[in-house]
């Protein structure tokens, strides 16, 4: 039986994490395998989630006032097709 470790590989950093904690926590591998699982779920629930919050994006930036000029300004750059010049000098 390959166990955790070789189920973790397919994942994310995150999950290595997890694997540490398992050996910090002294948990047997057949139970903190559905821990691992469900961190997986979790994790991609929440990016969906994320992904379908981006259409509201400009409404939020207003509602923050946020200062997008420099991601619309290298998003303007990269459209025309020319390379962005990155001046962080002037970028706060």
């Amino acid at each position: 039986m390959e166990g955790i470790l070789g189920f973790e590989r397919k994942l994310d950093r995150g999950s290595a994490n997890m694997v540490i904690l398992q050996g910090i926590l002294d948990v047997p591998e057949n139970i903190f395998g559905y821990a691992l699982i469900m961190d997986t779920v979790n994790y991609s629930i929440w990016v969906m989630f994320l992904f379908w919050l981006v259409p509201l994006a400009g409404k939020f930036n207003i509602w923050t006032k946020a200062d997008t000029s420099f991601i619309d300004q290298m998003t303007s750059e990269l459209e025309a097709g020319k390379p962005p010049r990155l001046n962080l000098d002037s970028w706060n």
